[in-house]
Parts: structure tokens; C-alpha cells; sequence
């Protein structure tokens, strides 16, 4: 090959990596409605609650970072994060297995302090189409979240049979036995 072919296929090599880093960093929009449930884990005879979560935001990828999600999540009627939230939009870090946590820091109303809320942790399927919480408890006498009596949100799912194999699958580099 001569010297102007070797750089017509370098011009247009290096045209192509830029092209593909631009489209792979480049946000996509996550506009998700899905409708799901919401489950105790522990206790079957617990009473299934149906929910509708709204995702709306972008994903954020970078070369050498981890995914981040921008936006809201609505869980049928609690948004996320809350009206008295100092910024209007989660910013939630995706690890490597798609999980991350919420949190959002909140006025208090009471002496104009701010405080921090964790709501859950967060597992999604790479294209968002299934996700699933494990939502924290939020009392004074504890905090966190248990695999014996935790709180669950999965969609879509129309059971809790169906939440429980979701959320089996996409917490499964996070969990040491299954979910039940």
C-alpha cells in the first residue's frame, strides 16, 4: 500500500474511534413506566402491593467510570427524590453488576439544616427494562436492609413469585443465598 492509501485508512480509522467514543459517552434517555410490586421478604403471607415506577433521566457513560444515572424515580406517587430535596435529581453510581445506591439529601424544615436519606439500593438490568430495591427501613430504632424480613420493589412483575426471580437475577453478584 502506498503512503496516501496507509493515510486515507488512518484518517479514516481514527474518524470511526472518535465517532464510537462519541456515541458511547454520549447520554441516553431512560424513560421507563413499568408497573411492579412491592413485598416483604420472609413472610409470604405478607400482602403484595402493585406499584407503578417512572423512571426518567439519562445514563451517563464514560470511558473509564462507572454508568451514573441522572434523574427521577417515581414509585407510584413518591418521587424521587421528595419535593424537599436540595437538588431535583438522583444521581445515582452504577457498579459494575448495575447497582447503586439512592440517596438524596433533604431539608428538614425544622431549623433549615439539610439531612441525608438513604431510600434504597438499586439493581437494574443494563437496558433498565427490569429493576428491582431493596428498600431501607427508616426508624429510629433501626436502619438498613435484611434479606430475612427486607422490603422489596420489582418490576415488572405481576407477583411476588415473578419480583422474587427478577430480584434474584439482578442481585445475584450481590447476594450469598436467594432471596425468598
Amino acid at each position: 500500500m502506498n503512503k496516501r492509501g496507509l493515510a486515507w485508512v488512518t484518517i479514516c480509522t481514527l474518524i470511526l474511534i472518535i465517532v464510537f467514543i462519541v456515541w458511547y459517552i454520549a447520554p441516553k434517555n431512560i424513560n421507563k413506566t413499568m408497573e411492579g410490586i412491592v413485598y416483604q421478604l420472609g413472610n409470604e403471607k405478607s400482602t403484595d402491593k402493585n406499584v407503578t415506577i417512572k423512571m426518567d433521566g439519562k445514563i451517563h457513560r464514560s470511558l473509564f467510570k462507572n454508568k451514573r444515572f441522572v434523574g427521577t424515580i417515581d414509585i407510584s406517587g413518591e418521587p424521587l427524590p421528595p419535593s424537599n430535596a436540595v437538588n431535583k435529581e438522583l444521581v445515582i453510581e452504577l457498579d459494575q453488576d448495575n447497582s447503586g445506591i439512592i440517596q438524596y439529601t433533604a431539608n428538614n424544615g425544622e431549623d433549615g439544616y439539610a439531612d441525608f436519606h438513604w431510600y434504597g439500593s438499586l439493581f437494574v438490568q443494563d437496558d433498565f427494562s427490569r429493576i428491582t430495591i431493596a428498600k431501607y427501613k427508616q426508624t429510629e430504632s433501626e436502619s438498613g436492609w435484611s434479606s430475612k424480613d427486607g422490603i422489596m420493589i420489582t418490576a415488572p412483575a405481576t407477583n411476588r413469585v415473578d419480583g422474587l426471580r427478577i430480584a434474584n437475577e439482578l442481585m445475584k453478584e450481590f447476594l450469598q443465598n436467594p432471596l425468598k
